[in-house]
């Protein structure tokens, strides 16, 4: 005959949770049917576990978008060294290698910025022959 759990038994359950000794499911024997609250109790603690769950993968979610933008920023940053050192003929040359790019007949996607009325190349890409 299997008899309810008492609120004696629901009251060590609560104890054993607070100590964090081991999982409330191994604490009834197996002879004893759970009560309703005790029901209540571990479905609390399953959705406590989602939860916990649930936020750990957004932490590593946010730890990985901030690795991949932390890259992207320092390569950025490498452009930026990189175009600024160019001397004028390193310029032209990259401006004639464009057009001959277009003359040849490739695809090419150009990223010009224009500041302060003056156009400067921020990126070249060659997409290949058409």
């Amino acid at each position: 005959m299997k008899t309810l759990a008492t609120i004696s038994q629901v009251g060590l359950l609560h104890r054993r949770r607070q100590m964090c000794l081991r999982p409330l499911t191994t604490v009834l024997s197996p002879a004893i049917a759970p009560s309703p609250m005790v029901n209540v109790i571990l479905m609390a603690f399953s959705q406590d576990i989602n939860s916990l769950k649930h936020i750990a993968l957004m932490e590593a979610k946010m730890k990985k978008l901030s690795d991949l933008l932390s890259k992207t920023i320092e390569q950025t940053k490498e452009n930026v060294v990189k175009k600024l050192a160019l001397t004028y003929e390193e310029m032209e040359q990259e401006c004639k290698e464009i057009m001959d790019g277009f003359a040849e007949g490739k695809d090419l996607v150009v990223s010009v910025m224009s500041a302060m009325g003056e156009e400067q190349i921020c990126a070249l890409k060659d997409i290949g022959p058409k």
